[in-house]
């Protein structure tokens, strides 16, 4: 087996969310993305932006239990507690950060307003799920 990593819980949330709550949706965004755009058309913006508000919460779903899968594999996690909030609170700041300036910048329209809800849904699946597949480390790795 594998020895697990001690690593400061800011690494490990980072690690969390760079995974789960940007890299997955990122990929699967694009291979889902793509072919409902090009169904769609560029004329339907708002029901691709509906599409995406339906799907980015399970894309986050199955990002976390790879990514919890992962970490729980990798490091010692002493307070997961700690570790889901700071990935949380990453993924509210970029995200909703992001998403908060495009809305400024659009007059707050009804896209960037689907934006901000799909954020929103995001992000409590991102935390509901983590807190569920996260788990502290049940005993310490000795090496030998």
């Amino acid at each position: 087996m594998k020895e697990k990593k001690q690593s400061a819980n800011w690494y490990i949330a980072a690690t969390h969310y760079l995974t789960a709550g940007f890299a997955i949706p990122f990929v699967i965004g694009l291979i889902v993305g793509i072919p409902v755009f090009l169904i769609l058309g560029k004329d339907e913006i708002l029901l691709s932006n509906a599409v995406n508000l339906i799907s980015a919460p399970i894309i986050v779903w199955l990002g976390v239990m790879y990514s919890a899968k992962y970490i729980n594999k990798t490091y010692l996690i002493k307070d997961s507690q700690k570790i889901i909030n700071l990935a949380t609170i990453y993924l509210v700041i970029i995200a909703g950060g992001l998403n908060m300036r495009s809305a400024i910048m659009d007059n707050f329209d009804v896209v960037s307003i689907l934006g901000i809800v799909r954020v929103v849904a995001m992000a409590i699946v991102f935390y509901i799920t983590s807190k569920k597949y996260i788990k502290n480390t049940d005993e310490l790795v000795v090496t030998q």
